[in-house]
């Protein structure tokens, strides 16, 4: 049998991706694609330029699989829009195949993906012998898989936004996920499942309070430490980013009598607490930003703890007392957060399942005043022992000396509900002329686009956010000060390729914003100060980059 290794980790004619899409441009009857897992790549970017008489895809369809970004709704789209495509599904999909013209096949771990193409650790063999078994195998399977169409597709993706607008990570509502499941997506089993598989139980999703009750008790924590325990958790889980937390999995583990819950993305811890009999808590935090923890940590914790090794991104796992956790600042809570987001747009290789129920609902997180005669305020949520500060002044932190910065009791005096602006309230900001430029923006993204509408505080920079989002993902975002609005548009890696070969077809001023601003690990954060409609054609087509209008 002829057999070439195929590998990802290796610059060379082995390299998996590389391989896959010289086997697709040599094609030219057909190509059969299967893989439980697709998200747009370079390869689906080309479909429509390969000599390919035919592609099959067979793939599998879960609303679990769209809502945590396991698979892209979008990449499937895009690939039956293609005429000489189509796709089918197994619920039970596993296998990573890819045929060729029914004369090379390529047999591998990687999943039609950028990861699994291009980034993950994947093997897999390119086989010439034995194909008519294959061929058959796949004929066999692909006759009796399930159907993916339009309509299938459209009742998914409104189920996601029924779903996702919850703001919760898909598992800690599995059992909706389910039942939409079942009458949306006709379950589609390749064969019958063994017995002993089915016998299999799943594990208990406990409720976060429930787990971590479990956690002090487990590790006899003390009164004082089970406050401070309690409070710690809801911390590190606010300052999590919201971008981050559909890919967050939350954990408790019960080991020799000691229990713990960790917050992992894909292989990457974010937080685990308690760490050790010590109580201390892990924290990733960027290497480069340590020193800022000098006044916290003491020099022999100010080290990566051994087990952790991060190769694609900078970062290291550090060991808090829960008094230090308690004692860190704005600043030192932002490079948390930026870790969070370096572990995000990591390279990952899998997908962990949560067996805690998070409440990730802001509702309760309101500004109160402290103490109104010095007009100082912070922003938290009412816990059962006192007021939580997840954000607020250092004037909020000297009320109240002789207890811990993050408990306020009765200094606390009058609730301030956030106050959503009306038309008379913009006008009187910006101006009439600038707000009928911002009406005009609004009515052009709502004629194409149907997104929730969230209004925000605009920070330092601005006094008004005015955000569109979908299934947790922000499209763009208007912003509101005197006299000025403005338009953002974040630009991640595969968005700025896109841009970047068609830059020349928008306008100077918009090449100019792009060129000047800064890039990040996350993207292009893109600030257009809008004044009259001019620029309206060149907005819609930065959206067309980021999402394809869903109102027909």
């Amino acid at each position: 049998m002829t057999v070439q290794f195929l590998t990802n980790h290796k610059n060379d004619d082995n390299y998996i991706g590389e391989k896959l899409e010289q086997l697709f441009e040599q094609s030219e009857v057909e190509i059969f694609i299967v893989a439980p897992y697709i998200s747009m790549n370079s390869l689906i970017k080309k479909m429509s330029d390969f000599r390919v008489g035919k592609i099959r895809v067979l793939t599998r369809l879960s609303l679990h699989d769209f809502l945590t970004n396991a698979s892209d709704l979008d990449a499937i789209y895009n690939l039956l829009e293609l005429n000489h495509v189509e796709i089918r599904y197994f619920s039970n999909l596993h296998a990573k195949v890819y045929l060729f013209d029914n004369k090379q096949a390529v047999i591998t771990s990687a999943n039609f993906t950028p990861n699994g193409l291009f980034h993950n650790l994947e093997y897999g063999v390119l086989v010439k012998d034995g194909i008519e078994q294959i061929s058959q195998d796949l004929s066999s399977l692909w006759d009796r898989a399930g159907i993916v169409d339009q309509q299938l597709l459209l009742n998914i993706e409104n189920e996601l936004l029924t779903v996702g607008a919850k703001k919760e990570v898909a598992s800690t509502v599995k059992k909706e996920l389910d039942t939409a499941n079942k009458k949306i997506i006709n379950p589609k089993m390749s064969h019958q499942l063994q017995s002993k598989v089915n016998a299999i139980n799943e594990t208990e999703i406990l409720d976060e309070i429930e787990a971590l009750n479990i956690v002090i008790k487990q590790c006899n924590l003390s009164e004082k430490n089970a406050e401070k325990i309690r409070i710690v958790y809801e911390m590190i889980k606010r300052n999590i980013p919201e971008e981050v937390r559909e890919q967050c999995a939350f954990r408790y583990s019960l080991n020799n009598n000691k229990a713990n819950i960790a917050c992992n993305i894909m292989n990457y811890r974010l937080f685990l607490l308690p760490y050790t009999k010590e109580n201390l808590v892990q924290l990733i935090y960027p290497s480069e930003e340590v020193e800022n923890l000098v006044s916290i940590l003491p020099e022999e914790r100010r080290g990566n703890s051994e087990e952790w090794i991060f190769k694609s991104f900078n970062c290291e796992i550090l060991r808090f007392t829960m008094d230090e956790i308690l004692n860190l600042n704005d600043n030192q809570w932002q490079s948390f957060k930026n870790a969070c987001l370096m572990a995000f747009y990591g390279k990952r290789s899998r997908v962990r399942e949560n067996n805690i129920q998070v409440n990730w609902t802001i509702e309760e997180e309101r500004y109160f005043y402290i103490h109104a005669a010095r007009g100082a305020k912070a922003k938290g949520i009412i816990m059962d022992n006192g007021f939580l500060v997840l954000k607020g002044s250092m004037a909020a932190i000297e009320i109240a000396p002789s207890f811990p910065k993050t408990q306020y009791y009765d200094s606390r005096q009058q609730l301030i509900m956030d106050k959503v602006p009306t038309s008379e309230d913009l006008i009187a900001l910006i101006g009439k002329p600038l707000f009928e430029v911002w009406t005009a923006l609004c009515g052009m993204i709502e004629q194409k686009y149907d997104m929730e509408h969230l209004w925000n505080n605009g920070g330092k920079a601005w006094e008004y956010e005015y955000k569109y989002r979908r299934c947790g993902k922000t499209l763009c975002a208007l912003y509101a000060k005197e006299n000025c609005f403005g338009f953002m548009v974040i630009l991640g890696k595969h968005e700025r390729t896109k841009f970047e070969t068609d830059k020349q077809n928008y306008s100077l001023e918009v090449q100019k914003v792009y060129d000047e601003t800064k890039t990040y690990h996350d993207g292009k954060w893109m600030m257009f100060e809008l004044i009259d409609t001019s620029l309206f054609a060149d907005m819609e087509k930065l959206l067309l980059i980021k999402r394809r209008p869903n109102k027909k």
